[in-house]
């Protein structure tokens, strides 16, 4: 059995329960330094990928600001 440790961003939205887009902005609030230290992402050619353990251990995903909060334990 493969396991996987990288997750494409359409992975991550199907495997954290939210969409794309959301992914999309949690990750540029990751690159501003803003919310979500907590994930691990890497650029990969023009593509971001997102460490599967990180999306494991994170309490909530921030997609906007302070007012769009989305729990992965929803």
């Amino acid at each position: 059995m493969i396991r996987q440790e990288w997750f494409s961003v359409q992975q991550s939205a199907e495997y954290m329960g939210l969409s794309r887009r959301s992914i999309d902005r949690a990750i540029l609030l990751k690159k501003n330094g803003l919310a979500n230290n907590d994930l691990d992402i890497k650029l990969v050619g023009n593509q971001y990928r997102i460490k599967k353990s990180s999306l494991d251990e994170i309490d909530t995903i921030i997609t906007y600001g302070r007012r769009n909060v989305l729990s992965s334990n929803a």
